[in-house]
């Protein structure tokens, strides 16, 4: 058929964290909603109803008080256990039906189809939007494109076009050449420049002082002056507006660079011994996280910092990073090393407000070769570690801890308006009547 291409497909979860909310709270559909970062400071979610209202992304809450009261605006404390089995769930459906698929965020997914013509592609697109809906009951938007980028402003397209029905496809019956770029700059002088995946904010301003304000003029740019004006990665985008695919599918399991834990605390705190408990958490969650991806960490960096906003109160940055003696993700080994840290940095006499733990110089769990002295993760640690593992897997997190994580927590995050966590505690499963 003279119609059949290579496509990429994004999935991307609409309004994700309040969509999840609205799943197990069928009374929130078409009400404002807005899910809270950490410690119930700035919007990380907002419904529809609340974009209509004008309320931005990263906006403190505080500002909007009113506006809140004015409009019944439902609060939600984030409820990041919930909306991680969410995607999940979302992820296993798409990999049930997507020949090659790349996991880009929580929300979001790119497809890989070849050898399918334009009818089929939105076909299939719909099917699996349906069933996401279904089975999961998240609602989603899919772009479909014939590279990464066109995707990606397909699904930009997706979610503001309501003849689409959430899938857009960003090309034409694919009758010419000439129909098709016809048809894709018509939909791209929709898209303000700034909109465009891989368009920051100083670039977007850079390219209007220049007289290019949408996405179609962006896909036209000379490639000698995008190349000197905006290096590589703008060129690549330029490319892949002009249907010439330069971004692939990414390994699903490729190795991160460090794992990190960090928190901002709910209240200051001004002790030894309450930061040793914040910091031994977050290393404890560090090391989970590294277990999960095989890996073994060389390096252990703690931080702590007061609060820079608070300009009355003393102020105090420090951070350390120690080697390990020999790669490990022993839990109970790096909680010792970070709290010898910490007794180094730590100064007594100011407040306090966060704290973060890093794990780097990572390598492979089974690329470990012991040395004359042995190591320190034997098979028994290694297996000790796994038993940990499973038993918070299967009893919700901190099931079995450390003792020097603490019990009462008193610098815990603020979580006033969290939802129940529906999927991954037991105690918390909704109940049918």
């Amino acid at each position: 058929m003279k119609d059949v291409q290579t496509f990429f497909l994004l999935v991307d979860c609409n309004n994700f964290y309040v969509s999840c909310e609205r799943v197990f709270n069928p009374s929130l559909e078409d009400m404002p909603v807005i899910v809270l970062s950490n410690n119930d400071g700035c919007v990380i979610s907002r419904s529809d109803e609340v974009k209509v209202l004008g309320i931005p992304m990263a906006a403190p809450i505080f500002q909007y008080k009113n506006e809140i009261k004015l409009h019944n605006i439902k609060l939600f404390s984030a409820n990041f256990p919930l909306y991680g089995d969410m995607s999940r769930r979302v992820m296993s459906i798409v990999a049930r039906h997507a020949p090659k698929m790349e996991v880009y965020s929580i929300d979001e997914v790119f497809v890989h189809i070849k050898g399918i013509s334009h009818d089929r592609v939105q076909y299939f697109a719909k099917k699996l939007r349906h069933r996401i809906k279904k089975e999961v009951g998240i609602p989603v938007s899919i772009g479909i494109g014939t590279t990464k980028t066109l995707a990606k402003a397909a699904n930009y397209l997706a979610k503001r076009t309501v003849s689409s029905h959430g899938v857009f496809l960003l090309c034409s019956c694919g009758q010419t050449d000439i129909c098709s770029h016809a048809q894709i700059d018509n939909h791209l002088q929709q898209m303000d420049v700034g909109s465009v995946w891989g368009i920051g904010r100083k670039t977007r301003a850079f390219l209007h002082n220049h007289g290019i304000y949408n996405a179609s003029q962006l896909k036209h740019l000379d490639h000698a002056w995008t190349k000197r004006e905006l290096h590589k990665p703008g060129l690549e985008t330029v490319l892949e507006l002009q249907g010439v695919v330069v971004k692939k599918l990414e390994n699903l399991h490729k190795s991160k660079k460090s794992i990190i834990c960090s928190r901002s605390f709910s209240k200051p705190v001004t002790t030894l011994e309450h930061l040793s408990e914040a910091v031994t958490e977050f290393v404890a969650r560090a090391a989970e996280k590294l277990r999960e991806e095989h890996e073994l960490t060389s390096i252990i960096t703690i931080y702590i910092a007061t609060n820079r906003h608070r300009k009355h109160d003393k102020q105090y940055t420090q951070s350390l990073s120690i080697p390990m003696p020999a790669p490990t993700a022993d839990t109970a080994t790096l909680i010792k090393t970070a709290q010898n840290i910490l007794t180094k940095i730590y100064k007594q006499g100011y407040r306090y407000k966060k704290a973060l733990a890093m794990l780097s110089g990572l390598m492979r769990d089974d690329s470990l070769q012991d040395n004359l002295f042995g190591s320190s993760f034997t098979p028994q640690r290694k297996q000790l570690m796994a038993t940990l593992d499973t038993i918070n897997t299967t009893w919700g997190s901190n099931t079995l801890m450390f003792a020097s994580q603490g019990i009462a927590k008193p610098w815990r995050m603020k979580r006033a308006m969290r939802s129940p966590r529906y999927t991954t505690k037991w105690d918390e499963l909704v109940f049918v009547h």
